[in-house]
């Protein structure tokens, strides 16, 4: 054996390792986004649903509403075509999309999420776990380079207490 054998072995393995490293690269360079979902979300501007008077002044009930984020994590940008709530029934589904969620930031749909970007909105959480059925209740993010959407199965809030803002 001479070196011209050493030297082969160790080009053709520095060659698969690279290409090994391509093929991760690549298979990675996509948009991936991260959905988070957190009920009993009140915000400064939220409806008042109740107010009552207490030797302190007068105390604000908020509506309580689901947080929704989503984050391109990925090094490639998509475009958020739409989100949807949905509960299943026996024959068939019900569900709440458009109106029902309020994008922050004047960031209407569609819209395109950029790598490292954060989009985030606001739905009605009394309206969408208020849908008829006994399913639990799932939210759906249709994006553009994904065939299928994000789903997310939220469970309902257990803690239905809500801070008293005093006014």
């Amino acid at each position: 054996m001479d070196s011209t054998y050493f030297i082969a072995w160790w080009g053709a393995i520095v060659a698969t390792t690279v290409l090994i490293w391509d093929v991760v690269k690549w298979a990675r360079s996509t948009a991936i986004v991260r959905l988070v979902v957190r009920a009993n979300t009140w915000y400064p501007d939220s409806e008042v649903v109740r107010e009552k008077s207490t030797e302190h002044g007068v105390s604000q009930e908020l509506k309580s509403y689901l947080h929704i984020e989503l984050s391109n994590v990925g090094s490639m940008p998509t475009t958020i075509m739409g989100i949807e709530a949905q509960k299943a029934l026996k024959k068939g589904t019900v569900s709440q999309s458009g109106p029902t969620f309020v994008p922050h930031y004047g960031n209407k749909l569609p819209y395109v999420l950029r790598p490292g970007e954060v989009w985030s909105c606001r739905a009605d959480q009394e309206v969408l776990f208020g849908l008829p059925g006994q399913a639990p209740l799932e939210l759906f993010v249709y994006l553009s380079h994904k065939a299928k959407p994000v789903r997310k199965r939220i469970p309902t809030p257990t803690n239905k207490t809500r801070p008293d803002h005093m006014t």
